[in-house]
């Protein structure tokens, strides 16, 4: 029987488990030295501002939010076009999504619509790096420059990517990136959040239960006590996660390597089929691919995509969706919604699919995804 090609799967070696042994043999299990060196290392890959380790990338947006003092009353724009999450944090701050359409073939924010959102209400901007591409940043700074508003950049998709030549997480006044599994490096669970150290400072805080105090102070008895400042919650990334992160960015860079070429080998294998749309990629960006997405032709193809992808399945290949437009969940029916005509997320979430991209994807499996594409292609043409 032909071996299942999953969609995402982590790649995790002996440096990993050794980490992780190394911290359990310290005692030291939670937040302390090994998190906080996990976050320096990230941040100067990113840039020249400071980081923070924490327990998802969601948990970094909703601290980028409450940190900036959004909350009842105010609004932020951001796509239709992405995960629960990223409207869920706005909510869970009190504030309201202002959801905007994205436009072809990149999958950005429509920047004349992000224009048209703004009311005296709105606070922030928070785009979304699709897939691994970067949003139109040149265009989103200046409007938010114009009109005295925040950038908070949803990077959890943007490791491996860069706009520009500087790398996707540099350009927001806050910056949220995700660790988990199935992304280009994994600490199981976690996130980060990079900022000023002024703006990381208020962060730390609503992380920690709002506690002015050191971990280490309360730890080694040199300072017992404790002030809550703040209404904070608990967010912090455990010591055995970092230690996995820490293995993960030292191999990294080949991981990278590694879907950077399935995604040239995608483009010139499936590029040669009927039937389906392969991602573009605009001029200026370096694409992070912690996505390939594919979306059938309804045109060329007579097969509904969930058949489509159960017959992948059955041929020994894995997929996802992404994403059911945030409008479309049955929370967020009613949202403000921003859109040109016929809403564009909702057209290619209707078709759209993720074929297995990670980073110890052999190039062997990646071939055989492409045979059973298209041989259920061929089938299924009008």
């Amino acid at each position: 029987m032909t071996e299942f090609i999953p969609f995402s799967k982590p790649i995790i070696g002996e440096a990993e488990k050794v980490a992780v042994l190394q911290v359990l043999d310290s005692g030291w299990l939670t937040s302390g030295p090994v998190s906080e060196q996990f976050a320096r290392k990230f941040a100067d890959m990113i840039g020249d501002r400071p980081a923070i380790a924490v327990s998802n990338a969601t948990a970094a947006l909703f601290l980028a939010l409450r940190a900036a003092g959004i909350g009842s009353g105010d609004e932020v724009i951001t796509s239709d076009y992405t995960f629960a999450a990223t409207a869920n944090v706005i909510v869970a701050c009190g504030a309201s999504p202002v959801l905007v359409d994205v436009t072809l073939p990149h999958l950005r924010l429509d920047v004349e619509l992000v224009e048209a959102a703004i009311t005296p209400r709105t606070r922030a901007i928070m785009p979304i790096h699709m897939a691994g591409h970067p949003d139109d940043m040149d265009a989103l700074r200046a409007i938010a420059a114009a009109r005295g508003l925040l950038i908070i950049e949803d990077a959890a998709h943007g490791i491996g990517a860069s706009y520009r030549g500087a790398p996707v997480g540099s350009f927001g006044d806050w910056s949220a990136f995700s660790c988990y599994a199935n992304k280009n490096m994994t600490t199981g669970e976690g996130g980060i959040l990079i900022a000023s150290e002024e703006n990381l400072d208020i962060a730390r805080l609503f992380a920690n239960h709002g506690i002015r105090k050191t971990l280490t102070g309360r730890i080694d008895g040199s300072n017992p006590y404790y002030e809550v400042v703040v209404a904070g919650l608990k967010f912090n990334m455990p010591s055995m996660s970092a230690a996995v992160g820490l293995a993960q960015l030292e191999r990294l860079v080949d991981m990278q390597n590694n879907r950077n070429n399935i995604a040239r080998r995608y483009d010139a294998t499936l590029g040669a089929l009927s039937g389906i749309r392969l991602p573009s990629v605009a001029a200026e960006v370096m694409h992070g691919w912690h996505l390939y997405m594919l979306e059938l032709d309804p045109a060329l193809i007579d097969c509904e995509r969930g058949r489509f992808i159960e017959e992948l399945r059955a041929g020994g290949i894995g997929t996802s969706i992404h994403f059911t437009p945030i409008s479309s969940q049955p929370f967020y029916r009613d949202a403000r919604l921003h859109t040109r005509g016929k809403s564009v997320a909702k057209s290619v979430a209707a078709n759209i699919f993720s074929i297995p991209m990670h980073g110890g994807l052999l190039q062997e499996e990646a071939d055989r995804v492409v045979e059973v594409i298209g041989e259920t292609l061929h089938k299924h043409r009008r």
